[in-house]
């Protein structure tokens, strides 16, 4: 996964998190479920698509508005909380459903504060 919002695919103006499978392919669904998708957060919701890069039914993590807004303010890998996530689940350290990581020094965006440059 890229912390990079311009790496996420985008269609009728709604973005999704953009994965890259075992052997290296792109992905934006996953067809199991959608725990991988962490909604505790605010910022994602989970959606039924047809993956463009697969043709195949999953779900996706679609960002909102705000979530958007936090991978406009957090591009790096070192900062990017979602990035850190699923490295972490890749690596075997936090499970599909978590996400209380245990590197604290990634902004967790649940606490994420904007400022009015955000917006702007």
């Amino acid at each position: 996964m890229s912390a990079n919002i311009n790496d996420m695919y985008m269609v009728q103006n709604r973005r999704y998190l953009t994965f890259f499978n075992a052997t290296g392919d792109k992905v934006v669904t996953n067809e199991a479920d959608s725990c991988f998708c962490p909604i505790e957060t605010g910022l994602v919701t989970a959606q039924v698509i047809t993956d463009p890069y697969t043709q195949k039914q999953g779900y996706a993590c679609q960002l909102n508005k705000t979530g958007e807004k936090y991978f406009r303010a957090n591009p790096s890998k070192a900062t990017n909380w979602f990035y850190n996530l699923y490295k972490l689940r890749k690596w075997g350290l936090e499970g599909c459903n978590r996400t209380t990581q245990t590197d604290r020094t990634v902004v967790n965006p649940s606490k994420f504060e904007y400022t009015k440059s955000l917006y702007e």
